[in-house]
């Protein structure tokens, strides 16, 4: 009563030193950074232990075509330092223990291997951020899953990318051109100047057919321009399948020209052939609008003196099943090549995952992959050009975005823009439709 009377405060039971430790902000702020980081391992830890909910029901769609559903591509967050260790997944940083279970126990992976060769991979990863200045994408974090059976690949996308160190996981797709390229050899009016209409000389039903609309390119006023016929640059096209003794593009034919990237040793060969002749003639459509020979027959190239290197989208990997070799096609070409030189791919696939379960024909870069080795590419300088798709879809197709690989539309300002050109036919108009049978055309 009279210490209270007296204004005297209750001793403290607490040690003094210990209160000035306290008050101390920099000792607080450790203590608070600490407890943070703990739970952050403890949560991180837990959930790379707790078992991610699988349905082992994997019945296989119907309608997509071109899904392998024995491959599909992996990749992981950057800094999670995720590597290969006796053929399985290893880390020293997370826990990769139930992924490794669901991986190789639940959905019984024969193999696993890095998607692109790492000396490559480095090798062009170096000379794009020695050309740009900027860091370019770490290539090292993609794996390419191999499975013993046929699954559903699109339903084992989204249960592998549950687990928190994933950044993203994809069906590995094959490449299919759904229309053949029309021929239009006597008539490249994409060279001429725009013009409201143009005579084909071609009849049908008695009638003269005449080209409404036509889009040119006006070469002929270029073509007095030192370099305008592509004298010093090199093209590299990519694409499903080229006649590799054409009579009118002899650069086919030349020591070299073939760009590789198969592993013969792991069995790895070519689809189709390029020993022989082949019956897909898709890419040598394409190839001869930039690189046919300047003769007095057939067409000319628009650069007829460029260099030319050819590669295929496709091969046929270690277990005998048809595999994307577009990023491995790009890498070698990026290694091959140099700035200011050009690639070209006329190859779309079909969209096979977040699409409400629809078919829908989208672009080459629409897969994480193949967006960073772009990206790659043209940080290294190199002009990289795409076909905007055979289904009149591109990047800006907002039916595409949040599908895990592409977030908003492309050549808007952020990250999701690797550099690349987007390139299509414009409408070649009703002539074109009353003399092939087809309507609008993309390149």
């Amino acid at each position: 009563m009279n210490a209270i009377m007296n204004d005297e405060k209750p001793k403290s039971h607490t040690n003094p030193k210990l209160q000035n430790i306290f008050r101390n902000p920099f000792v607080v702020l450790a203590v608070i950074s600490l407890v943070a980081v703990t739970g952050l391992l403890i949560f991180r830890s837990s959930q790379a232990s707790t078992p991610v909910s699988i349905n082992k029901s994997l019945v296989k769609p119907k309608i997509q075509r071109t899904v392998d559903y024995k491959s599909m591509i992996v990749r992981f967050k950057p800094g999670t330092g995720i590597t290969l260790k006796n053929g399985k997944f290893s880390s020293s940083s997370v826990n990769t223990t139930e992924f490794n279970n669901a991986v190789f126990g639940v959905y019984k992976a024969s193999s696993v291997e890095q998607l692109l060769p790492k000396t490559q991979a480095d090798a062009a990863t170096t000379a794009a951020e020695k050309k740009s200045g900027k860091t370019a994408p770490d290539l090292d974090t993609y794996y390419k899953i191999t499975f013993s059976q046929k699954l559903n690949t699109i339903e084992v996308s989204k249960y592998l990318r549950k687990y928190y160190f994933v950044k993203n996981a994809y069906p590995n797709n094959y490449r299919a051109i759904p229309l053949a390229t029309p021929d239009y050899t006597a008539y490249q009016l994409y060279k001429l100047a725009a013009t409201n209409s143009f005579s084909t000389g071609i009849t049908a039903n008695g009638k003269e057919i005449v080209a409404t609309g036509t889009y040119g390119m006006n070469m002929d006023s270029v073509k007095n321009i030192p370099g305008a016929n592509g004298s010093n640059v090199t093209i590299l096209n990519i694409d499903d399948g080229y006649v590799k003794n054409h009579e009118d593009i002899t650069k086919l034919a030349l020591p070299g020209s073939f760009l590789s990237y198969i592993d013969t040793t792991k069995g790895e060969k070519y689809a189709p052939d390029p020993s022989k002749d082949s019956d897909t003639q898709h890419g040598t459509s394409t190839v001869s609008i930039t690189s046919a020979d300047k003769n007095n027959f057939g067409v000319t190239g628009i650069v007829p003196d460029a260099k030319l290197l050819y590669s295929y989208g496709n091969y046929i990997d270690a277990a005998g099943n048809t595999s994307v070799g577009i990023s491995r096609a790009l890498l070698a070409g990026i290694n091959r090549l140099k700035a200011g030189d050009v690639i070209t791919i006329s190859m779309g696939y079909t969209g096979t995952s977040g699409i409400d379960g629809k078919e829908i024909s989208v672009p080459i870069g629409y897969n994480s992959d193949e967006a960073a080795i772009i990206r790659t590419a043209t940080q290294k300088g190199i002009y990289v050009l795409v076909s905007a798709g055979n289904s009149s879809t591109d990047y800006n197709n907002s039916a595409l975005f949040g599908t895990g690989y592409i977030t908003k539309a492309y050549g808007s300002s952020g990250t999701n823009d690797p550099g690349h050109y987007l390139i299509g036919a414009a409408s070649p108009g009703a002539w074109c439709s009353s003399i092939m049978g087809y309507g609008n055309l993309a390149a």
